[in-house]
């Protein structure tokens, strides 16, 4: 119990654009009130958005499956960035790749016999040298689809990782290692399986060992799948739903 956790990373690339495009100042003055009255009026506009306008997937190995994922945001992206000087208030855009397939394990403890304590997490984040070369694969890959015909035009400077450390290793690896971010995909402290030594629940989601207990959400994933955790979820729950109607 507890142990197999794991999580998707990403970093962000930002870069600064030649022209006003992005979403920056949208919250404020006459531009606030305007798209308020959009979406009062029409529930259309920018207030219909979720900032995440595009996405992509990429085989950065050739291996034939997705193992990097990129997500687009028409705005420069700093709200859980680490401590530090702060991006500039200006128009820009921002790519957060990601590796989406780590090796690295951690585990979930609990803090003491008080359920109202916080739990001890040891996510253990690139512990693996496969989730660090995995992760600078994925911020090249961002790196080379802003030079592509149809974006470069619009870009001025890239901010971050700055320019200096895209051609060097070290510095990539410490870009990756201090502005990694989790993608809140934890999964995989009580796995799904038959062996009673290395899982929590068996095939049918029961706990092994107990009764009438189950459990129904992303921690019986043995391994995260290489994309968002919602969908997936979702169909453990229907499934849950019959395997329980099933009995």
């Amino acid at each position: 119990m507890g142990k197999n956790f794991h999580d998707h990373l990403h970093m962000s690339i930002n870069v600064s654009t030649r022209e006003p495009v992005s979403l920056f100042g949208a919250d404020r003055g006459l531009q606030a009130l305007r798209h308020g009255a959009e979406w009062l009026a029409f529930r259309s506009g920018v207030l219909t958005s979720n900032v995440l306008e595009g996405a992509a997937f990429a085989d950065s190995l050739g291996n034939g499956r997705p193992d990097v994922q990129v997500h687009f945001l028409p705005i420069l992206d700093s709200w859980d960035d680490v401590p530090g000087e702060p991006l500039p208030a200006i128009h820009g855009m921002s790519l957060k790749v990601g590796y989406l397939q780590p090796k690295a394990r951690g585990q979930v403890q609990l803090r003491s016999r008080n359920p109202a304590d916080p739990v001890k997490l040891q996510a253990n984040y690139l512990g693996h040298p496969d989730d660090i070369a995995g992760s600078i694969r994925a911020v090249k890959f961002g790196l080379r689809f802003l030079e592509t015909t149809s974006l470069k035009p619009l870009i001025k400077d890239l901010l971050m990782p700055q320019p200096a450390w895209v051609n060097d290793e070290a510095q990539m690896e410490e870009f990756v290692r201090n502005f990694c971010k989790t993608v809140y995909h934890p999964v995989g402290s009580c796995r799904m399986g038959q062996n009673t030594e290395n899982s929590v629940t068996d095939l049918q989601l029961r706990v092994h060992g107990f009764e009438r207990l189950r459990v129904v959400d992303c921690s019986v994933m043995p391994q995260v799948t290489s994309g968002n955790t919602n969908a997936p979820t979702i169909m453990l729950a229907e499934k849950a739903v019959d395997l329980i109607l099933g009995e």
